[in-house]
């Protein structure tokens, strides 16, 4: 698979150009990806979270909630869903959390140059 890395909206024009598509349809995939750059950031963007708590992926058949109870399917489900959330590739939890508190919104990351998840994809194509 192709990684696909943040890019300016300058430079995502330019991409757009190159496509054989309508005006119309140009125009609203940049819509797509200006609206995606103004979105503040978030822990929940770069790994798994639930409730803005990052979350480790269960592992084995005996996984053990906060209240000791045993819940496995449940949780595997929950990190499933946090990690289908996830917007850039290949962050762990403290370099994460550097980058929410130093940047404001995704547009800020452009230069750090992020892998973009197909989550992010499907949000500006």
């Amino acid at each position: 698979m192709e990684a696909h890395k943040l890019t300016s909206i300058t430079s995502h024009s330019d991409y757009l150009e190159t496509l054989n598509i309508s005006y119309r349809e140009r125009w609203k995939l940049h819509c797509l990806r200006k609206d995606f750059g103004k979105k503040a950031l978030e822990l929940g963007d770069f790994v798994p979270c639930v409730n803005g708590v990052p979350m480790d992926e269960p592992s084995g058949m005996h996984c053990t909630s906060m209240d000791g109870s045993i819940e496995s399917g449940r949780l595997q489900e929950q990190f499933q869903k946090a990690k289908s959330r996830v917007l850039f590739e290949g962050f762990e939890v403290g370099r994460a959390k550097g980058y929410v508190k130093v940047f404001n919104t995704i547009e800020d990351l452009i230069y750090t140059e992020p892998t973009l998840t197909e989550t992010a994809l499907k949000q500006i194509r």
